[in-house]
């Protein structure tokens, strides 16, 4: 798989499900790279950045505040999840119901 077409299948996702992140909610885009068949976005929101990884093929999503430089701790969305609802999630693979969550 080419470096554009890494990049075009998490595009994909996120125009599939996290379009309100940019549209609805401002967000912006601040980082983004690519290597071999893993790329990443991340995309920022008042004190919210979020990053999307596409890795082996599978999307994964993180969290951090915006006033952490982008190399401190990022927080998983499947820790994030079970903060919230209390209630432990088998992965952090997102998928149309985890995409619903957020």
């Amino acid at each position: 798989m080419g470096i554009g077409e890494t990049m075009n299948k998490l595009l994909q996702f996120i125009m599939q499900h996290f379009s309100f992140l940019y549209d609805e909610l401002g967000g912006r885009f601040v980082d983004s790279q690519v290597g071999g068949n893993d790329a990443m976005l991340v995309i920022e929101l008042q004190e919210l950045r979020v990053r999307i990884i596409r890795d082996r093929a599978q999307i994964l999503m993180d969290f951090q505040h915006n006033r952490l430089a982008p190399t401190d701790k990022w927080f998983s969305f499947d820790v994030v999840r079970q903060l919230i609802t209390r209630t432990i999630i088998d992965d952090a693979v997102m998928d149309a119901s985890k995409a619903e969550f957020v």
